[in-house]
């Protein structure tokens, strides 16, 4: 995940530890060691989050790379489809 794809988007839940659950979280993860722009949906909040001076930021980020890759729960819930629609619609006016 994440090799050929400079900025991430991913859709999960946040923890209180910084991390995003499970598989998803492994993702986010590398992004961040790899200093890559990334963004989480947070499922609980129903809102994006950035990650910034190593903390997540409410934000609603756009894609603004040429390449970008994206990852995410099995369990989508509806708001999450919304964000990703949502996230695309911004980004490609």
């Amino acid at each position: 995940m994440g090799n050929k794809g400079y900025q991430v988007f991913a859709t999960g839940w946040i923890q209180s530890d910084k991390t995003v659950k499970g598989g998803t979280g492994w993702g986010v993860e590398l992004a961040k060691f790899f200093n890559r722009p990334v963004s989480v949906f947070d499922q609980d909040k129903n809102e994006w989050y950035t990650w910034k001076e190593n903390e997540w930021v409410k934000d609603e980020p756009v894609i603004s790379h040429k390449t970008f890759c994206g990852t995410g729960t099995r369990n989508l819930s509806d708001e999450g489809k919304k964000a990703i629609e949502a996230l695309f619609s911004r980004s490609f006016v």
